[in-house]
């Protein structure tokens, strides 16, 4: 999720996002939603940001969305946006982990996308991003109908991007902070995170979801397409 403006991520021109998510066992962490900045929900949700259990399929005249499971337990996802002036500021498909643990106990995080199979041109970006549950709701931001009317209380941090098909957190990675309780170009380390520097996140009770996707702002094009095992989400 980029911020209200750029948080959830986008898609441009021709942007292309494929991901499968094999089964997972043990203590892999499994999907909770999927989830799409869609155009066709520009009026009713923030930044037409969505959430479903099942995948998300859609279309209009100027972008696709799509994604699908299979009997093998994979799921494909994929996204073209024909227009850079979408009216939504990004267009996005990724997908959401929640209660992946307590802020105070998160180290590193990991997301390896299958490089033999991993594109990114363009303006397009892999992204990963941290949503901090800091009032203990036991949710992520406020929803009608798995559709995103406001932040609530929950903290976005957003964190790297880039183009090449691994993302990794540690302690020196820098966040920017987004939230109604967070003054505007705040930043922290995931260290500042933990160690209680942010006032109104406390580590040890705030739960963490993860958001991964990829995605282009509006006004500029791009395209990428990734595939993701669980052996390449590594949480410790």
């Amino acid at each position: 999720m980029m911020e209200m403006k750029k948080v959830f991520g986008g898609f441009g021109l021709l942007a292309v996002l494929l991901i499968i998510i094999m089964p997972v066992y043990g203590a892999k962490p499994s999907i909770t939603y999927f989830n799409a900045n869609d155009p066709k929900f520009a009026s009713a949700c923030v930044n037409g940001f969505t959430r479903s259990t099942s995948p998300i399929r859609n279309s209009g005249s100027t972008f696709g969305i799509f994604q699908q499971g299979n009997l093998h337990g994979a799921v494909v996802m994929s996204i073209s946006a024909l227009d850079t002036q979408t009216a939504i500021p990004y267009v996005t498909v990724g997908f959401s982990i929640y209660n992946v643990g307590k802020l105070a106990e998160i180290h590193t995080i990991r997301i390896t996308a299958d490089p033999d199979s991993f594109r990114i041109s363009g303006a397009a970006v892999f992204q990963l991003n941290l949503w901090l549950d800091v009032s203990g709701q036991g949710e992520y931001y406020v929803w009608s109908h798995n559709c995103l009317t406001s932040l609530g209380t929950t903290v976005t941090a957003q964190g790297p991007v880039g183009n090449s098909p691994t993302i990794t957190i540690t302690g020196t990675t820098t966040f920017s902070l987004f939230g109604n309780s967070i003054p505007s170009g705040s930043t922290a380390t995931l260290a500042d995170l933990k160690a209680g520097s942010v006032p109104g996140i406390d580590p040890a009770t705030t739960e963490v979801a993860i958001w991964v996707g990829i995605g282009v702002l509006q006004g500029t094009t791009g395209s990428g397409n990734a595939v993701i095992s669980p052996s390449g989400i590594s949480i410790s």
